[in-house]
């Protein structure tokens, strides 16, 4: 690739030409190709990622358009995982794709070639608790850092997961009880909000500036313009807990 094309990174001290070299190394899974996946994938794409794995079993429906800027109405009942890969490709970033249902691909099922690769990072982009719960706990058991965002309504959060800070499950210990229900809203430019966030966090571990929210979730509400963030701690009754005796909450920056 042409220097140029990454010039107005590079230029950057947090970058540099070492730190854009790491990028091109880099290797990354991306679970879920939605509202959150969606700019996630081409803002990985854009910085140079050479290595872009998706995970994505849904297909493509009319309601994704307003907040899905990966498709288009064209693609409207085809599968998400192709056509994803498709638009990462033509930014220049080799990827590949599973269709494989999120929880048989990394809960007891059969393990498929996408997860033995040697990740730097995972972001889950997926919007079920089961599917949060399967990627998160996998991943931390292999010590890889997890950056998970999620959107309800017009509030997203942020935050990664590592293997010495609270897991998914100190947070969400159980499975919530399934309500009858209408469609669940939000607006496109909410999921554009958290996915650049997640984007970011994954780009800033990647060039070895470390997790910048690793024990602690970043709120944003969208109606009231404001970030907040909140630091969580282990639930000491969770499996995690008694392997991380010495572990401790990372605080906010100062």
């Amino acid at each position: 690739m042409s220097e140029q094309r990454f010039s107005r990174q590079t230029c950057l001290k947090e970058v540099g030409d070492e730190g854009q070299e790491r990028l091109f190394k880099s290797s990354v899974l991306v679970v879920g190709a939605g509202g959150l996946g969606s700019p996630v994938l081409m803002y990985l794409a854009g910085a140079g990622l050479q290595q872009v794995n998706i995970c994505e079993p849904d297909t493509v429906d009319v309601t994704n358009l307003h907040r899905q800027v990966l498709f288009t109405e064209e693609h409207v009942g085809t599968r998400k995982a192709p056509v994803a890969c498709q638009r990462v490709r033509a930014l220049g970033t080799p990827s590949t794709y599973a269709i494989h249902p999120f929880e048989t691909l990394v809960e007891g099922g059969p393990k498929f070639d996408i997860l033995n690769h040697a990740y730097d990072v995972v972001l889950d982009c997926t919007d079920r608790w089961s599917s949060r719960d399967a990627v998160t706990g996998f991943f931390m058991k292999k010590r890889v850092p997890v950056v998970h965002g999620s959107i309800q309504g017009l509030i997203g959060r942020v935050m990664t997961f590592t293997h010495d800070t609270p897991c998914w499950r100190c947070l969400h210990p159980e499975k919530p009880t399934v309500t009858k229900e209408g469609p669940r809203g939000t607006l496109g430019p909410v999921c554009g909000v958290i996915g650049s966030l997640m984007a970011f966090e994954a780009l800033r571990i990647l060039l070895g500036h470390g997790p910048g929210l690793a024990g602690q979730m970043l709120l944003y509400s969208a109606m009231k313009s404001q970030f907040e963030t909140m630091v969580r701690s282990f639930d000491p009754t969770c499996s995690c807990r008694g392997a991380q005796d010495n572990a401790s909450v990372v605080a906010p920056p100062g």
